[in-house]
């Protein structure tokens, strides 16, 4: 296994199937937009993960671009971002912890989505992880230099000792400049398969 003391993993595209783009949430939640833009590229979502508007002002925002009635159905698509845990994401977590490795998640992400995403009952393998980061609450957005400090305080680790997978290749670049071991996950491409050959954990 590679030598590390903790494991951290970035959450949508990583640990947890999501829809990458506004349509395709919208096909699963069953409703119509007129925006169908790549959720990296949305700056209300960004802001609002970063805490940087409030719940209500960004759903009546995408509520308003996407011509619903209201923040309900705005909310009902904010939900339909997350879809099913990636096969074999429990058992991962559950290898490291047996190897003695500290394991945490490292997320932009929202305080509508935390419960779920956070809940065994839903995604097991985030439940499980010993720590537990999210950007809503950090109030800073990956990939900000100060969210990874912020992650190495909290563990009391320097950042060569640190593995991180995520699939966005400026967040894993904005780990590797602090020294982590950074990986950059393909999301489409079996993404548990891709954590164990580069931890070499079989």
């Amino acid at each position: 296994m590679n030598l590390c003391q903790a494991v951290i993993f970035d959450l949508g595209g990583v640990l947890v199937q999501i829809n990458h783009t506004w349509g395709a949430a919208a096909r699963q939640a069953g409703l119509t937009v007129i925006e169908d833009l790549g959720l990296a590229a949305d700056a209300d979502l960004t802001a609002y993960q970063g805490a940087e508007i409030s719940e209500e002002e960004y759903l009546v925002r995408l509520a308003a671009r996407q011509g619903f009635s209201g923040p309900d159905e705005a909310r009902q698509l904010h939900m339909a971002i997350l879809s099913d845990p990636y096969p074999g994401s429990l058992e991962l977590v559950n290898d490291l912890h047996a190897a003695g490795v500290r394991t945490a998640c490292l997320s932009n992400t929202s305080a509508l989505h935390w419960p779920y995403l956070t809940s065994a009952d839903h995604y097991p393998a985030i439940a499980a992880l010993h720590h537990h980061f999210a950007s809503h609450e950090l109030g800073l957005n990956k990939p900000d230099a100060a969210i990874y400090a912020s992650v190495e305080l909290a563990l009391g680790l320097d950042g060569p000792e640190i593995m991180f997978f995520d699939d966005g290749a400026k967040n894993v670049a904005a780990a590797q400049k602090r020294g982590w071991q950074g990986v950059l996950i393909d999301p489409h491409n079996d993404p548990v398969r891709q954590m164990r050959a580069a931890l070499k954990l079989g």
